[in-house]
């Protein structure tokens, strides 16, 4: 019923956007800066502008620990993003927090239900001059925060349990030229993430990642990030294809492929005036985990096999 109430109030919040007067936002220059879960487009925001977006996302997890101790059948995490976005000049800010409520199913034991805060991405963005159009660069800099529930529940539920730090090269490729009136661009992002909690690691999808084992480096769960993105453009609809192949690269013969964060996101966006958007999209995972893995605890209930999210956003016109 908590969940029904504020679905409401934010879906009243978007119809009053949606009549909002037109911010400066330009639907074909620009996209969001979207956080660790997207591809981060080096064609930003027109300068003073402000975009707010929530997202909703729902997975299940089967055959996992549960806080009582118990096996939970099933568990389903339905998580919601609040995402702020700020543009001035070439530098773009975006702050991230969010919620999780979870649902451990424990069969003839009855159900648990758990709700609170996560943890919270913060992100500077650096863009390139207005001028460059076939292919434009940037760099991106992000810090998670533990500010995640961190009671209750099993460790991870809800927080990493530690700070994480994250840099990205951006790159864009337009090739609007060979597609008519449309506009096509393809996004890479390549970059390097230092993991905060050496000593337990975290459960948190899609923060992931296993904890040091005894004699290993501090480096060993540290990531590549790879991030390659395409969206289509035309009269105010969005095709969006986006592939995150990340990487324990320090890791070496430890972990194999199936047990590094593999994924595939696809979304469709639709435009209702020039503020306001809605989004619908899911994500498929190629690694499972591996059940004989010794560097990852409990492989097989760390990757969902699918998520499904729908979001919207809206801009605030100029600063």
């Amino acid at each position: 019923m908590r969940l029904r109430s504020r679905v409401s109030v934010f879906l009243a919040m978007a119809g009053l956007a949606s009549s909002c007067p037109a911010a400066p936002v330009d639907k074909g220059d620009s996209s969001p800066a979207f956080p660790m879960t997207y591809v981060i487009a080096a064609r930003g925001m027109a300068s003073g502008t402000v975009l707010t977006e929530i997202t909703f996302s729902c997975y299940h997890l089967f055959d996992s620990p549960s806080p009582s101790g118990f096996l939970a059948r099933e568990e389903s995490v339905v998580e919601t993003r609040f995402r702020f976005y700020a543009s001035a000049g070439r530098a773009q800010l975006w702050i991230e927090p969010g919620t999780r409520r979870f649902r451990w199913d424990l069969g003839a034991e009855g159900e648990i239900t758990e709700w609170g805060w996560t943890d919270t991405w913060l992100g500077l963005q650096i863009l390139p001059p207005a001028g460059e159009s076939f292919v434009r660069l940037g760099i991106a800099g992000m810090l998670l925060l533990p500010t995640g529930r961190d009671d209750g529940g099993r460790p991870g539920d809800f927080s990493t349990g530690g700070t994480d730090y994250a840099l990205m090269s951006l790159c864009d490729v337009d090739l609007s030229r060979f597609f008519g009136s449309g506009r096509c661009v393809v996004y890479l992002n390549l970059g390097y993430r230092w993991h905060g909690n050496d000593e337990d690691g975290s459960r948190v999808w899609p923060d992931a990642y296993p904890a040091v084992p005894v004699g290993e480096p501090a480096s060993f769960n540290n990531q590549m990030l790879l991030r390659l993105g395409w969206r289509y453009s035309a009269r105010g609809v969005s095709l969006e294809t986006e592939f995150r192949g990340d990487r324990f690269i320090h890791a070496r013969d430890r972990m194999g492929l199936r047990e590094n964060p593999v994924s595939l996101n696809a979304g469709l966006r639709k435009w209702f005036g020039a503020c306001f958007w809605m989004r619908l999209g899911g994500e498929v995972a190629f690694s499972k985990g591996d059940p004989e893995s010794q560097a990852m605890a409990d492989p097989l209930c760390a990757f969902p096999d699918w998520v499904v999210s729908g979001s919207m956003g809206w801009g605030w016109g100029s600063l």
